[in-house]
């Protein structure tokens, strides 16, 4: 049987006309979902034009020099739900090795200033608690993470997505990841518990860095294909690893599935049915997920990040 990792809805209601006994109503992801069109409202995000995405291409093409990402988990919220001291030090590891794996698996080179002035800002205005970081300082980091446990949600084992984002690409620099009660019981009766956890969590993770909100932030590369009936990742990096991995011509790669939600839309995950174990697929089953070439891909397409290709794993659904 297979886990629900995320589905992450964004929500059409108003954070602003909320009453308190409404909010109450709303689950964390909920509340989560109406935080971000606030944030997308206030930063001028909430319609990606053209003219975003030239920013993106700028900074992307200004020739700064690339580097390591740093990451900060803030995980003062999450140790406090977490009565036991043995959790809260599984946390600490789990969340050590994720930020690790992607400061490992991709680089940036946006205008660092910018990205410390939008978090100061943010935080001056009370949008944003405070990070308490205990290596060096907030302004160190190039995205920092408020980290908790939530509710258990279905069969859902954790979320996570971005907030605030850099003023100049758009690529998020701060965020929120959540550990569902379910999935801290699932992590606990599995044989593997850490290494089962920290791959929930880096395929959480990249809701954070990319996978999400693909017709807003992404709809360039977002194209629904009438002959296939599915929605499609079109990007050239992911074109071209697709061709690579599968052997097939490139000008015959129009690209890889999307998972499609309620609607007809597209979802935040590759298709199950095209991609299987794959990490960014929207269910995970007994053996570990795997890290193909196209994930990395589709990272690369958002012109946030370079990609290191030396993080693919033994991934071979449907390979020639």
């Amino acid at each position: 049987m297979k886990l629900i990792l995320l589905t992450l809805l964004i929500l059409s209601i108003s954070f602003l006309s909320l009453q308190a006994k409404d909010a109450k109503k709303l689950s964390a992801r909920q509340l989560y979902d109406i935080e971000v069109k606030e944030i997308e409202k206030r930063q001028g995000n909430n319609n990606i034009t053209s003219q975003h995405i030239e920013r993106r291409m700028q900074s992307l093409n200004s020739g700064k020099k690339w580097r390591r990402m740093k990451i900060w988990f803030d995980m003062t919220e999450l140790n406090k739900q977490n009565k036991d001291p043995k959790r809260v030090a599984f946390y600490k590891k789990v969340f050590e090795i994720v930020g690790k794996w992607w400061e490992e698996a991709v680089w940036i080179n946006d205008d660092h200033m910018k990205t410390i002035a939008e978090v100061k800002s943010a935080m001056d205005a009370g949008y944003v608690k405070d990070f308490n970081v205990t290596h060096g300082h907030w302004k160190d980091y190039d995205l920092l993470i408020h980290s908790k446990m939530a509710p258990t949600d279905g069969g859902t084992l954790a979320w996570a997505g971005p907030l605030y984002r850099h003023p100049t690409t758009q690529r998020p620099v701060t965020g929120t990841a959540a550990v569902c009660w379910f999935g801290d019981k699932n992590f606990r009766k599995a044989s593997d518990s850490i290494n089962r956890a920290v791959g929930t969590m880096i395929h959480e993770f990249g809701h954070v860095m990319a996978f999400i909100s693909m017709l807003q932030y992404h709809k360039h590369y977002t194209q629904f294909d009438k002959t296939v009936k599915s929605w499609m990742w079109t990007g050239p990096e992911t074109r071209k690893r697709a061709s690579a991995y599968y052997k097939c011509d490139s000008s015959h790669m129009k690209g890889i599935a999307l998972q499609t939600m309620a609607g007809n839309v597209p979802g935040a995950h590759w298709s199950e049915d095209t991609m299987n174990d794959e990490l960014m697929t929207p269910f995970s089953g007994e053996e570990p997920e795997k890290v193909s070439p196209m994930m990395l891909g589709l990272v690369e397409d958002t012109k946030w990040y370079k990609a290191n290709y030396r993080m693919v794993e033994a991934y071979n659904y449907k390979r020639e």
